[in-house]
């Protein structure tokens, strides 16, 4: 993920990155998608 996915449909119709830096600053949300990357949407090489 992102930070301009965050731009495009369907997250943009759901204006999520303007929500996204008014909830947890630009550092924030950055630091957020960092993590989802490597946690939630990180990719497994052994499997």
């Amino acid at each position: 993920m992102e930070i301009n996915d965050l731009f495009q449909p369907p997250l943009s119709v759901l204006n999520a990155a303007a929500l996204g830096v008014e909830l947890f600053g630009e550092r924030g949300l950055k630091e957020i998608i960092r993590d989802l990357n490597e946690s939630v949407f990180a990719t497994d090489a052994a499997a």
